[in-house]
This record gives C-alpha cells, structure tokens and sequence, in this order.
C-alpha cells in the first residue's frame, strides 16, 4: 500500500468521523430542542395549576367570608332582638312606674 492508499483511508475516515459527528450533533440539537419544549408545556401546565389553586383558594376564602359574615349578621340580629325585647320590657316597666306613681297622686 502505498501513501495514497492511506490517504485516502484517512480521508474516508474523517468523512466517516465528521458524519458520526453531525448525526450525534442532530441528535443533541433534536433532544435540547424536545427538551425545551417539554419543559415550556410543563411551565404553561404549572402555571395553569397554580392559577386554579389560586381561584379555588379564593372562591373558598370567599365562601368562608360570606358563611363569616352571614354568622354575624345573625348574631346581630339576635342581639337586636334581644336589646329591643329589653327596651320594651323598660318600657313597660317603666309605664307601669308611671300608672302607680300616677294613682298614687290620683
């Protein structure tokens, strides 16, 4: 054999090596490319996650807030109903006061 021989096999292989290396490069380049993808749509379906979480946690915090308010106002209206029912037991007390205090001078 002689040099040519052996240039050329050299050259053969470096066009071997040189397509290997431009697959594996395809390949590398075709996985970072799924990969970016992949982790975007895992980004957006996170965030997707989140923004429900975060709007289930406001209708209950909601729901919460109105079962609280509605509780009160109950409350209050008892406490009403308990003042006023005080107020005319005053009252009438206080006219039956009036009626002895007013026979008395009668």
């Amino acid at each position: 054999m002689g040099i040519d021989d052996y240039i050329t096999i050299i050259g053969d292989k470096e066009k071997e090596i040189n397509e290997r290396l431009e697959k594996e490069k395809s390949y590398g380049e075709n996985l970072i490319a799924t990969a970016t993808e992949e982790w975007k749509r895992k980004i957006k379906e996170l965030e997707a996650e989140r923004t429900n979480l975060l709007k289930q946690a406001e209708e209950e915090a909601n729901k919460e807030v109105s079962l609280e308010l509605m509780n009160l106002q109950r409350l209050f209206k008892e406490e009403v109903e308990r003042i006023e029912e005080k107020s005319r037991k005053a009252i009438r007390k206080a006219i039956e006061i009036i009626i002895e205090e007013a026979k008395r001078w009668a």
